[in-house]
Order: C-alpha cells, then sequence, then structure tokens
C-alpha cells in the first residue's frame, strides 16, 4: 500500500477493564523510548465524574475535524 506520507507502523493495546492494558503499554515504553510512546486519545462519550481523564473528550464535529 502506497501512501503520501510516512507514517511508523502502530500497536493497538486492546482488553477489557482491569486485564493489565497500561501495566503493558507503560513497560513497553519504559523498556523500549525509542520504539514505543504513548499517543493521545480521543472520545466523543460524555465526561464523567472523575477529575483525571486519560481521554481528551471532543464534540463529533471536533473528531471528525481532526481525522
Amino acid at each position: 500500500m502506497s501512501t503520501n506520507y510516512d507514517m511508523p507502523p502502530f500497536l493497538a493495546v486492546l482488553g477489557a477493564g482491569g486485564v493489565g492494558k497500561t501495566t503493558l503499554v507503560n513497560a513497553l515504553v519504559a523498556k523500549h523510548p525509542q520504539k514505543f510512546r504513548r499517543v493521545k486519545s480521543y472520545t466523543t462519550r460524555p465526561r464523567r465524574l472523575e477529575a483525571e481523564s486519560e481521554y481528551s473528550h471532543v464534540s463529533p464535529i471536533e473528531l471528525k475535524q481532526l481525522l
């Protein structure tokens, strides 16, 4: 597949809550910082009551503009 730009490969870590996704990603980034980094996650879901969130909450229109 040919593209107009170079994008590095990516690894998506998926799983149910509590199975260790964050632990795995933290270990990969710590052990191989030249190969792995975190990306910013976006969601159109409403905010929950927790103070901190690993997601950037955006409207569906804003999300389409980011893509």
